[in-house]
């Protein structure tokens, strides 16, 4: 499993799938907030995370993830595991990064 300094090598700051890998990694939420991010400053919701300088964006289905494991509640100080899957998206299938509520 990545330690948090081999995490916070990536330059944007946010989490890969290469980052993630066949691990699972749990983190303590800290903020939900919007961000402009990538070279076309797209504004995006961010995830960041007590324990890694690391942040994961927001993208329909991860969304939907935090919903399903928290429903409406406050996401503050709530626990995920990250992980990889492929999940079908309008019709192809895609490896992305996924979160679910942790179990410890």
């Amino acid at each position: 499993m990545p330690t948090a300094v081999e995490l916070s090598r990536n330059q944007e700051g946010y989490f890969t799938i290469e980052d993630v890998g066949a691990d699972e990694l749990t983190f303590t939420i800290r903020a939900v907030a919007t961000k402009e991010v990538g070279k076309d400053k797209d504004v995006k919701m961010v995830v960041s995370f007590s324990e890694t300088p690391r942040g994961l964006i927001l993208n329909k289905t991860r969304t939907e993830q935090l919903v399903d494991a928290f429903g409406k509640s406050e996401l503050i100080g709530k626990r995920v595991t990250l992980y990889t899957d492929e999940l079908d998206v309008q019709g192809r299938r895609h490896k992305m990064i996924c979160l679910r509520g942790a179990t410890a």
